[in-house]
């Protein structure tokens, strides 16, 4: 039997409330939400990262293995959980 691909996605919000630009806030020189996506990377087993956002316009910040996977606008809402 073939091994199933896995996948990891990892739903990022552009706007909080509480702390703006909260994902994308420097931490010892790259973006907070880049440090999920270098642990993932070192999993093995996890053959595709997906950033799961609205709008593709920061993925320059990250590796080259993340991919985009679009996600409404509306769901950058603050009454959005991801859980």
């Amino acid at each position: 039997m073939p091994n199933p691909t896995v996948s990891a996605i990892v739903p990022i919000k552009l706007h909080s409330r509480r702390l703006p630009n909260k994902n994308f806030l420097n931490l010892n020189g790259k973006p907070l939400c880049a440090y999920i996506f270098e642990a993932l990377m070192e999993v093995n087993g996890v053959d595709n990262i997906y950033c799961y956002s609205s709008s593709a316009s920061y993925m320059h910040l990250f590796d080259e293995r993340i991919s985009h996977l679009n996600r409404p606008p509306h769901l950058d809402g603050d009454t959005i959980k991801a859980r």
